[in-house]
């Protein structure tokens, strides 16, 4: 019997085996498949070294003894609708717990393969969220700061359209955030002290002056001008 393209067709599915293999085995990410009840099935080196485990020591285990108790009924609810065929694929942020017991925080991106597996890739993202705490705590700090300065803090655009005041200037001027967002800045300043200010604002801005320091009057919300110092 002439068995020539059963055994090509057996070469072909063991390259394709081969070339999956070094792809799992040399992703920067973890892939991992599992089944309905969670168990793992097959994993990649890249999530072993993600949650601090050896294969040995995850076979037979759940994904979700490695979840954060904190996360567990959202991976659950995600889990339980892809199951049901009522997604196709979700993403989710959320927590590990490794060997060591350090928390780090994934990023989950799981679709189906059929009735009775699903797989899994899975991204350290921990630098990356430690940074935007870092960057919400500063912003925090910073919001904090302008909210209690005794003094009028503006940010403003090139055309004199304000995008961030804080509570003593407008305080000062008598208009809220709101209506100063929508406003043109300019229409505050005296119209007598509008050229004297531009020509500094032009000179800050090409670089020939480093910071200013002017004397102009205010036209307030309720008509009165006063005298400031910017």
């Amino acid at each position: 019997i002439d068995t020539t393209e059963r055994k090509q067709a057996e070469q072909q599915l063991q390259a394709t085996a081969e070339r999956l293999k070094e792809i799992l085995e040399h992703a920067p990410v973890g892939i991992v498949t599992n089944d309905r009840e969670c168990h793992l099935i097959e994993l990649n080196p890249a999530y072993q070294q993600i949650c601090g485990y050896s294969a040995e020591e995850l076979s037979g285990r759940r994904f979700t003894d490695l979840t954060h108790p904190e996360d567990m009924a959202k991976t659950l609810q995600s889990y339980e609708q892809l199951g049901s065929n009522k997604l196709q694929s979700y993403e989710m942020e959320k927590r590990y717990i490794r060997k060591d017991g350090k928390i780090i925080w994934v990023r989950v991106i799981a679709s189906r393969i059929n009735e009775e597996n699903n797989i899994g890739i899975i991204e350290d993202i921990t630098e990356r969220k430690q940074a935007e705490q870092q960057l919400r705590a500063t912003a925090d700090r910073l919001r904090a700061i302008l909210d209690n300065a005794p003094v009028g803090v503006v940010v403003r655009t090139l055309d004199y359209r304000t995008f961030e005041t804080n509570a003593a200037f407008q305080r000062m001027v008598g208009y809220s955030a709101e209506e100063l967002k929508q406003m043109d800045l300019k229409s505050l300043t005296a119209p007598d002290d509008i050229a004297r200010n531009e020509e500094l604002t032009d000179r800050l801005m090409q670089g020939t002056l480093k910071s200013y320091d002017f004397e102009k009057r205010y036209v307030l919300k309720d008509g009165k001008m006063i005298w400031v110092r910017t």
